[in-house]
């Protein structure tokens, strides 16, 4: 059976179960010009959307699910030649694409990392929205392969939100070969395996891209990159984010976390400064061998729950002030 009639079936089926509307949003991916392999992909993960969500509709079509599976399988490695690793198996060779692109306006602001595999998308196709740079490329390229196997997030929920719903990869290489064993919202079953030259030089492309960084992004990569993070740990301090203050874009906010009950926040002006100005004052103050005595005016500290709610730490100078998270 082709995969055309594989969805008619599948169609006909929710059709029978007064669901046209879920039969027609097949119907237009089918009908966008997207490719097969897309076409199911997109049609899998929208499937596993609708049993989460406990649709009655789906209910039951595991099986067709299982089968869409393995035809997208089999047309994501048909036109991709397999290739031999350092022990002489097999592989499927998948390819990989990174993008960094602006996130929906019904999902919030910032932005994602989109990963596209044999150019099908797998963001979207598993948990809907690519994770923010920050949790995956700064301060770390997560992407590049370690000795042993690693496991980090690639997708979250199209709210915006990591574990409202989430995509996981394993990523592990073995030789000259790099695998991901695909998590929690699976876009695809079975797992991609790349060519680990072909890998490396694609993620590490992405992360030397700064085309796409706003000012207040070229600033915060540089912080991360900059900050003595032992320095930070030895005075139990952990720099959480960085971002231009949502109250006011013409202050840039930094926030660290002071054990496990606290955030500190200090707000620099900009001035027209440039991104490396802005980033060498904040990297100033957090590396001064004198911190955190000397952080004394514009500093503020907000406790994270009931029990450190009404103490400030006991790193606060006295011009410190309690934040009021969220007020204007």
């Amino acid at each position: 059976m082709s995969y055309h009639d594989e969805l008619d079936e599948l169609r006909a089926k929710l059709r029978q179960r007064g669901r046209p509307d879920l039969a027609d949003e097949l119907l237009a991916a089918e009908r966008s010009g997207a490719t097969s392999s897309e076409v199911l992909v997109t049609t899998g993960g929208t499937l596993r959307r609708w049993l989460r969500a406990g649709d009655a509709a789906a209910i039951g079509l595991a099986d067709e699910i299982e089968r869409l599976d393995r035809l997208a399988t089999d047309l994501f490695h048909s036109s991709n030649p397999t290739f031999a690793g350092a022990s002489g198996q097999s592989w499927p060779r998948d390819r990989l694409r990174l993008d960094i692109a602006p996130v929906p306006s019904e999902s919030g602001s910032g932005f994602q990392v989109k990963v596209f595999v044999n150019e099908v998308e797998m963001t979207s196709a598993g948990a809907g929205l690519g994770m923010d740079p920050y949790d995956v490329l700064i301060p770390e390229n997560k992407f590049l392969p370690l000795e042993d196997p690693r496991t980090f997030g690639i997708a979250r929920c199209g709210c915006g939100v990591y574990g409202c719903d989430a995509t996981d990869i394993t990523l592990r290489r073995l030789g000259d070969v790099v695998t991901w064993k695909w998590k929690l919202h699976k876009p695809i079953s079975h797992p991609s395996t790349f060519a680990v030259d072909e890998y490396i030089r694609e993620v590490t492309r992405l992360a030397d891209d700064h085309s796409w960084e706003p000012p207040e992004r070229t600033a915060g990569r540089l912080i991360f990159a900059r900050v003595d993070h032992d320095h930070l740990r030895r005075l139990r301090l952990r720099l959480d984010w960085v971002n231009n203050d949502w109250r006011n874009p013409e202050r840039f906010e930094i926030c660290l976390r002071y054990d496990a009950g606290y955030q500190i926040f200090r707000r620099f002006s900009w001035n027209r400064d440039s991104a490396e100005a802005i980033a060498t004052r904040v990297v100033a103050a957090l590396n001064s061998p004198d911190a955190p005595t000397n952080w004394r005016d514009g500093w503020s500290w907000h406790g994270m729950d009931p029990a450190h709610r009404e103490s400030p730490p006991d790193i606060a100078h006295a011009s410190w002030i309690r934040e009021k998270v969220g007020a204007l």
